[in-house]
C-alpha cells in the first residue's frame, strides 16, 4: 500500500510538472506573438514609404525573419496545447473547393519563380460543402505542401482530393500530396513524425524548419 501511494504521488507530481510546462509554453508563446506581429506590421508599413533599395532589403530581412519566428511560435503553442490535451477542433460548414484553391494558390505563387508547377485534382464525388475545422485542415495542407515546395526544385507538386467512402451522412476524404523533390529514405519515414526531427540533419541548415510541422499535422489528422 505504501508503494502504491508513492507511485500515485509520483504520477501526480509528473502530471503537475507537465501541466506547468505546457501552460508556461502557451503563455510565453502568446506573449511573444503580440510584439512579433507588431514588428512585422510596422516593417510592412515602412515598405510603403518609398524606401531606398538598401532599406528595402533590410525591411525584407525583418519581415521574413519575423514571419519565420511567428511560425515557430505558433508551432510551439500548438505543441503545448497537444501535450496539455487542450487542442480542440472547431467544426463548421465550409466550402472545400474554396479552401483547397486558397491554399494551393499561395503555394503556386511561391513555387512559380522556380518553375515548379502546382497541380490540383478534386475528384468527382467530393462535396462542395463539408463540416470540418477549416483552420486545422488548412494548417495540415499548408504544412504538407510547404514541405513539398521546400524540397522540390523542378517538376511539379500534386494535390489529389478524393472521397474514399461514406457512412451515413459522413464522408471520408483522402488528401494526397506528391512531388518530384528529393524524397525521403525509407528508414527515415517513421522518425520524421518525431518532434524536432528532420530526415537529414543537414536539411535544417539548407532548407530551414523546426521538425514540428509533421508531428502536429499527424496529431490533427488523428483527431
Amino acid at each position: 500500500l505504501e508503494i502504491e501511494k508513492e507511485l500515485v504521488e509520483a504520477m501526480n507530481a509528473a502530471k503537475a510538472s507537465s501541466q506547468a510546462k505546457s501552460e508556461f509554453l502557451a503563455n510565453m508563446s502568446h506573449e511573444i506573438r503580440t510584439p512579433m506581429n507588431c514588428v512585422i506590421g510596422v516593417s510592412d508599413l515602412l515598405m510603403e514609404l518609398d524606401p531606398t533599395d538598401q532599406q528595402k532589403n533590410y525591411l525584407d530581412m525583418i519581415s521574413q525573419s519575423g514571419t519565420a519566428l511567428l511560425a515557430l511560435i505558433n508551432d510551439i503553442l500548438d505543441l503545448s496545447k497537444i501535450e496539455a490535451g487542450q487542442l480542440e477542433l472547431d467544426p463548421i460548414d465550409m466550402n472545400l473547393r474554396c479552401l483547397v484553391e486558397e491554399v494551393t494558390g499561395l503555394i503556386a505563387f511561391n513555387t512559380q519563380p522556380k518553375g515548379v508547377e502546382m497541380v490540383v485534382r478534386i475528384a468527382p464525388g467530393a462535396p462542395d460543402v463539408v463540416v470540418c475545422d477549416p483552420n486545422r485542415l488548412r494548417q495540415v495542407l499548408t504544412n504538407l505542401l510547404n514541405n513539398a515546395a521546400k524540397f522540390t526544385t523542378e517538376g511539379h507538386i500534386y494535390l489529389n482530393v478524393e472521397p474514399t467512402g461514406r457512412k451515413g451522412e459522413a464522408i471520408n476524404l483522402k488528401f494526397e500530396v506528391r512531388d518530384t523533390g528529393i524524397g525521403i529514405r525509407k528508414e527515415k519515414l517513421t522518425s520524421i513524425f518525431q518532434k524536432f526531427t528532420q530526415a537529414d540533419a543537414s536539411t535544417t541548415r539548407k532548407y530551414g524548419g523546426t521538425g514540428l510541422g509533421l508531428p502536429i499535422s499527424q496529431h490533427l489528422v488523428k483527431m
